[in-house]
């Protein structure tokens, strides 16, 4: 015998009440600020129904697209306390990624409208961010990738902005360097001197601890290499300002030779 459809069986408020939280969940997932509120209400709650929720098949009841539920899911990856909720979300994440991107480019994105460049920078941090510092959600490509579809929809000023937020906090794999990372956000994504600036952060360079001029020399020998491997380089006139414009008492010979040269 053929099984019956669960939701048909339901009595009309049954029905209505699936409807409204049906309703209330695309709200939410549509809103990455709303989104937190969920991973606070899921992640803190001790009430037996919510001891055992799981985020797949919630997701897939609720009928939940591609962007909505990346949007929704991404905020579970700061959960401290439901380590298995997180789990079940970066899966979910990996899943559905490249639908989600595509759906990114959409005008607009959801039925409701499009995110908002505030939605989007929380969105982006959500998913570079929340992770562990070392244990990135996206690879490199599917990083640079969702960059380059925000920087197209939203343009160079919008993907700028959340750059500098994002890559002082980003989530990168052990052992990772930063030619690496440049060489990995692309030429596109690095003509702002103050994006590497905010990368270099996260790598512990700031202006009360500038790169010495081994750091320099490194960096700039590595991205020869890169460039005789033929790789695609970031930005190097970015990278030298970049370099260039910490604070010294006595200006590095090295940055002096680079700037010159």
């Amino acid at each position: 015998m053929l099984a019956v459809n669960t939701a048909a069986a339901w009595d009309t408020s049954t029905l209505l009440t699936f409807r409204l939280l049906v309703n209330e969940t695309q709200r939410i997932a549509r809103d990455p600020f709303l989104a937190d509120r969920f991973r606070e209400a899921i992640d803190k709650a001790e009430t037996e129904p919510f001891r055992h929720f799981d985020l797949v098949r919630f997701v897939d009841r609720i009928g939940l697209r591609p962007l909505e539920r990346i949007a929704l899911t991404s905020s579970i990856l700061s959960a401290t306390n439901r380590r298995d909720l997180v789990q079940q979300a970066a899966s979910i994440i990996r899943l559905d990624f490249e639908n989600a991107r595509a759906a990114l480019m959409n005008h607009p994105a959801f039925d409701s409208g499009d995110l908002t460049p505030a939605q989007v920078a929380k969105f982006v941090s959500n998913l570079l961010c929340d992770p562990p510092p070392d244990a990135p959600i996206l690879d490199p490509a599917q990083r640079a990738n969702l960059l380059t579809t925000i920087s197209a929809k939203y343009g160079n000023e919008v993907v700028t902005s959340i750059l500098k937020q994002v890559l002082p906090r980003i989530s990168l794999l052990p052992n990772t360097t930063l030619p690496q990372v440049l060489v990995q956000l692309g030429h596109e994504l690095t003509t702002d001197p103050e994006v590497i600036r905010a990368l270099l952060q996260r790598f512990g360079l700031t202006d009360a601890n500038p790169p010495k001029d081994m750091q320099v020399l490194e960096i700039i020998s590595r991205m020869a290499r890169y460039a005789v491997e033929g790789h695609q380089l970031c930005d190097v006139g970015a990278l030298v300002r970049a370099l260039a414009s910490y604070v010294r008492e006595t200006p590095s010979n090295c940055i002096v030779l680079l700037l010159t040269t």
